[in-house]
């Protein structure tokens, strides 16, 4: 099903699908081990590992333009088409 779901994943995501060639198992390993736990704070959080550090930091442009214009969680989901699975 991995192939299939990749594909459904593409079409939602687009530019922003970031392909990882790490084995399925190997990314199953590390997420269990690495990816501890998310903080209950914050409107953009992330997973962290055991000493508290996120595996990902938001853009400082990101961060500016949410400054600047707010954030509007529901915005970011219009025109989202989720594609049928055969």
């Amino acid at each position: 099903n991995g192939p299939q779901i990749t594909k459904a994943i593409k079409t939602v995501l687009k530019e922003d699908y970031n392909y990882d060639s790490t084995p399925t198992w190997y990314a199953l390993y590390r997420s269990f081990t690495e990816c501890l736990f998310v903080e209950e704070e914050g409107d953009i959080i992330f997973y962290k590992n055991r000493h508290g550090l996120p595996a990902r930091q938001v853009a400082q442009g990101t961060l500016k333009e949410i400054k600047e214009n707010g954030w509007n969680a529901e915005a970011q989901d219009t025109n989202i088409e989720f594609p049928k699975l055969d």
